[in-house]
Formats: C-alpha cells, structure tokens, sequence
C-alpha cells in the first residue's frame, strides 16, 4: 500500500511540478490575494476575523469560506505574495497529492483492489482538469474543501467497516472542516446514503438513516448561512436567465465535464455560454436527449449492478450546487466544479477495471490481469502527463494565459476584460486599451471596461474623453468610489470645482474611509483657499494611517493659514522627516517662524496633486482580475 501510494504521489508531483512556477492570476484572485490586505498580513485577530464573520465576509464576496482564507494567509507567513506565488501553489500541490492518496484508499475500502484503486487514483491525480485547482491561487477553496470531504467519506467507510465510533466522529470533523472551506460540500450526507446502497450494501434500517442526522444538520445550517450570506452581496446579474434555460444548463454541464474527462482538449478557466440556450441550439438540444436515454439505461442496469447507477447520482449529488445562479457567472461551465463531484465517476471506473480485472485473471491468471491493467493505466497516464503539461505551459504568467483564453473564446466579454487588464498591468497602453474596446463593442454596459478604459485615457492626459467612459460606469453603478473620485479629478483639473466638490461628498458618502477621497477633497479645498475643512480632511488621511510627507505639509499650509502656527509646525517638521531629500517643509517652517516675528507668508507646496489611479490610489483602476462572486 505505502509503496503505491508513494509511486502515484511521486507521478503526481513531477506532472504538476511546472504549476510551481505559475505566475498566472485570473477571476477572483484580486479578493484572495491582490487586494486582501487581510490576507497578506498574518495575525491571529486576521484569522479571528474571517472565522467570526458568518453572514457578511467583508474581504472575500460569495459565502462563509474561513478555513480557505486562513490557509492563504498561512501562505503568506511563508513567504508567499502577490510577486512570488510558488509558496501558494507548493500547498496547493501538497493537497492535490493527498487528495489522490484519499481517493486511492477510498476505492481501496470500497473495493478492496489495491492495484485498481491506484491505477485510478492515478488516472485522477494526473488528469489535466486538475490543473485548475493546482495552479489557480484563488481556488484554494476547492482543493482544500475536496481534501476534508474525501477525508470525511474515507472515514464514514472506515466506520462502516469496523463499526467503531471513532471513525464517526472523525468523518464528522472532516464535514465540518470541507464546509468552513467551502460549502459546496453540502450534498456529502446524500452521498453517504448512497454509498449504504452500493457498494457498501447496508440495509435501509433506522441506524443507518439516524447516523446521518448530524451530517444532514450541518448542512441545512451551512447552506442557510450560504444563502443569507450571498443576499448580503452587492452584485450585479451578469446574464438574465428563465427557468426553463436554467433546467437546459443542468442538463448540459454534467455531460459537458464528462466530455471534458474524456477528451481533455482546449482547456480554459472560463468557458462562454452558449449564444442560443434553447431547444434551437442542436448541442443543448442533444445533450437533454442523451441526459434522458442515459437515465433510462442507468435504470435498465440495476437488473445486472447499482454501480453505474450509484456512482452517476453521487456524481450528481456533489455537481448539483454549482448548476444554480448561472446568472453571477461569466462561465458556464468551470473545470474546478468537477473536481470533487469526479470521485463519483472514479467509483464507476474502479467498478470497470475491477470486472476486467478478474475477466483476464480468470483467463489468464493474476500476473497477467496486474500487467494488463498497469500497462493501460501507464499508457493513459502518459496521455495526460502530456495533456496537463501542455495546459500548465498557459499558466506561465498572466497575460499568456489570458491571451491563450481569448484565442479560444474571442467574443468573451470577461475574457477580452481580463485581456486589457494584462497588458495594462505590463505596461502595453495601446493593446489594453484596444481590448477594452473590444469588450465596450461586445457590452456597452461593462462597468469596468469603462473604468479602465477611463483609467488609461487619464495616463493619456485626455481627460475629457476619460469622463465620458466615467460618466458611463457610474450611470451604471452608482457606487464605484474609485471611478467617481477619477471623475472628480477631472472636473477639478477642468476648472469645475463646485462639481468636483459634488462628487468628492458623494464619494465620502459612499465610503466615508476611502483615502483618496478625503486627500484629493482636502487637496482642492486648499486650492482655493477653503483651509478650515481642508484641514479636515487632511488630518483624516493622517488618522486613516495614509499620511505622507505631502499630506502633512499642506496640512501644515492650511494651519499655518488659519494661524494655528504651532501644529503647522508639527507637520512640517513630520513632513520634512518623511521626506528628507525634499527642502519645501522645512521652507515652509523656516518662512512660519518668520512670520510668527514678521509678515512673511508661508508658501504653498508644488509638491501637492490629486491622488488618481497613477498616484497615491487605484481610482479608475478595477481589480486586477474580474471578480465574478458567489462561485
């Protein structure tokens, strides 16, 4: 056992080795790492935090998910940033090789096979849908969710087996630990129950269905949380769907992953939708055909074995979750929602394997079977090793993997999105903002394109143009402080200070922390000689911890204005001592001593300017990735 179990780890890790290298970041990786703030600074009061906000996580949007952001932030104590990834992935790997062990000895206690159960484990292990959850930081969720649900089901047969109360209570810790990390782990009881089905073979009696009482309590308290935490959300729909094309979806993405598993080509973090989601669209259309005629089969199989069955609803039973809210996704299918839900299908190969196993045992004796099915599992794995190779070469960085998306879904409005925000990030202006464009064509209601767009017109200097693409996203969503200080800027750079003062309150009214707001408002204020509430806000950057040397040296101006000359005095001094190569702070204290004896006035700073998305802030600037919540 120990030595199969280190053979397939070791192929496991050399097929996954190059993902310790990615440096690829795509949807949702701004809320688990870029712009977690929470997350990249290690404390224990961090991690209290994410584990005692239940039904409104402030630094990641979608569901309670603690135990995921603690294990990020673990990373981070190890060194890992948003510049240096491989400490992310070194855990991530770590987990997906435990994950295959699991699944090995699953099949193992169900089956009792052990060269089946290996040659299967590895056919998971070194698939090429696997790459997404490996290489893909903020879907640390998923793998750390599938290791405490598969340790949960190991245990549950371990105490089916030996009928020791142990194993109970430690498939119970496994339940709880895969929901605190990510609750599509909801349906595992309903899995449980089947498996007393097949192969387990456990009659109907009252026991068995009382033992999953407590399994069947944490998860109705986990999805009720799930469900108030996500109506908490601000999101916005990115689809509008009917009933009828939802149940058209359900019937379309359980086959579209078995296709997936099959036949491994064309990859991608994100796969469109469908353009027509009717019975018009042949594909659809097929795949509800095939859905029926497959239930009718599965039903015609239990004349002969529950497997096929058993095995296919259980793989059911742990898809259904992510059928649901196709409208908050830009995907219609993700690769990483299959991960947990394929020990179903695996459950059926086994069953496969182990048949043909004993036919050419029977035929051929036990050295032969061995040989052929080794052999087989060698050849396939050998395919994938190829396949996820391959796949993880688009990892490399970010702007190759967005390219390498785009090129297989070019009309994809988050796809074309992500695009810009790559080569922006690399310093390319022209070709971001031709992909911004591009997605403005394909949905002119796409807020961040038009912050970003906006975002590079300001680097441009065309500031007008800039405000009309401001303008748009805030028609759009009203509640974008980022974009609507850009367009403040502007107007104040315009000329237009009462609009610009307009849209500075707004700004605060929104979010009466934000920064930026406070520094460009207090800034304009100066400008025109408002010194008593310039100072105002002045001094709520320095409260907010954001007080640079040029902040404290036009606080220093509007006091010093408003003749409070001895706490000038102090932020001139402070300014001087964060900037000691800048001579204008102590100027401005040279000149406040003179005038305290004499008339001579303190000069205004050259130094001040309007914190935008290039200085001091991120204002027209979206997240570096798209962030699609609730996944």
């Amino acid at each position: 056992m120990v030595v199969a179990l280190l053979l397939v780890g070791i192929a496991v890790v050399v097929t996954h080795w190059p993902a310790l290298g990615a440096r690829a970041l795509t949807f949702d990786d701004d809320e688990y790492l870029l712009d977690n703030e929470v997350v990249q600074q290690p404390s224990w009061g961090n991690a209290s935090r994410f584990l005692a906000e239940v039904l409104r996580p402030s630094t990641v949007q979608g569901y309670y998910q603690p135990l995921t952001m603690i294990s990020l932030m673990l990373d981070c104590v190890r060194g890992g940033t948003p510049s240096n990834l491989r400490p992310f992935h070194e855990t991530s790997l770590a987990l997906h090789v435990m994950n295959t062990w699991l699944v090995i000895g699953i099949l193992y206690l169900l089956f009792g096979r052990l060269t089946v159960a290996a040659v299967v484990g590895l056919v998971f292990g070194v698939h090429p849908m696997t790459v997404e959850p490996v290489a893909w930081v903020g879907e640390r969720k998923t793998i750390l969710a599938g290791f405490f649900a598969l340790w949960s089901v190991l245990s549950y047969v371990r105490y089916v087996r030996t009928n020791r109360w142990g194993w109970y209570g430690v498939a119970t810790t496994g339940f709880v630990l895969a929901l605190l990390s990510k609750p599509t782990a909801v349906p595992l009881a309903l899995v449980m129950v089947a498996l007393d089905a097949w192969p387990l073979r456990r009659s109907n009696s009252r026991h068995s269905l009382w033992e999953k009482v407590p399994f069947l309590a944490l998860a109705g308290i986990f999805a009720l949380v799930t469900i108030v935490s996500q109506r908490h959300m601000e999101r916005v729909a990115l689809s509008s769907f009917s009933a009828g094309q939802t149940l058209l979806l359900m019937f379309h993405n359980p086959l579209f992953y078995i296709g997936h598993m099959t036949w491994p080509s064309r990859l991608s973090p994100l796969y469109p939708f469908p353009e027509v989601i009717s019975f018009a669209n042949v594909a659809l259309l097929v795949a509800v055909i095939a859905n029926v005629l497959l239930f009718v089969a599965l039903l015609i199989s239990l004349r002969w074995t529950r497997a096929l069955l058993i095995g296919w609803l259980c793989y059911l039973i742990l898809l259904f979750p992510t059928l649901l809210n196709k409208g908050y996704s830009p995907s219609v299918a993700w690769d990483k929602y299959a991960y947990l839900p394929a020990i179903g299908l695996l459950m059926i190969l086994a069953w496969a394997v182990g048949l043909g196993y004993d036919l050419v045992w029977a035929a051929r004796g036990p050295k032969v079977a061995s040989g052929v099915v080794i052999g087989a599992a060698v050849v396939l794995a050998g395919l994938e090793f190829a396949g996820t190779r391959a796949y993880l070469r688009q990892w490399r960085d970010t702007l190759t993997l967005h390219q390498y998306m785009a090129s297989l879904a070019p009309r994809s409005v988050p796809v074309r999105y992500n695009l810009g925000l790559a080569y922006a990030e690399k310093g390319d202006v022209p070709a971001a903002m031709t992909e911004f464009k591009q997605a403005i064509a394909l949905n002119a209601n796409h807020v961040g394109a038009h912050g970003s767009l906006a975002n590079l017109l300001l680097r441009l200097n065309r500031p007008t143009e800039a405000a009309t693409h401001l303008v748009r996203a805030l028609e759009l969503d009203p509640s974008l402080v980022m974009a609507r200080n850009s367009l403040a800027n502007v107007l104040a750079m315009q000329g237009r200070h009462e609009e610009a003062f307009a849209q500075y309150q707004e700004v605060l009214r929104i979010n009466p922390d934000y920064v930026n707001g406070h520094r460009n408002y207090g800034l304009m204020l100066r400008m025109v000689g408002k010194n008593e509430l310039a100072a105002v806000h002045l001094a709520r950057v320095i409260e907010l911890g954001a007080g640079d040397a040029s902040v404290h040296n036009q606080l220093g101006l509007a006091l010093a204005a408003l003749g409070r000359r001895e706490e000038a005095g102090i932020h001139f001094r402070k300014a001087a001592r964060l900037a000691p190569d800048w001579p204008e702070p102590r100027l401005n204290e040279t000149r406040l001593r003179a005038a305290a004896t004499a008339t001579a006035p303190v000069e205004h700073s050259t130094r001040a300017g309007l914190s935008s998305s290039e200085e001091g802030g991120q204002d027209a600037r979206p997240p570096r990735t798209a962030t699609y919540p609730g996944r």
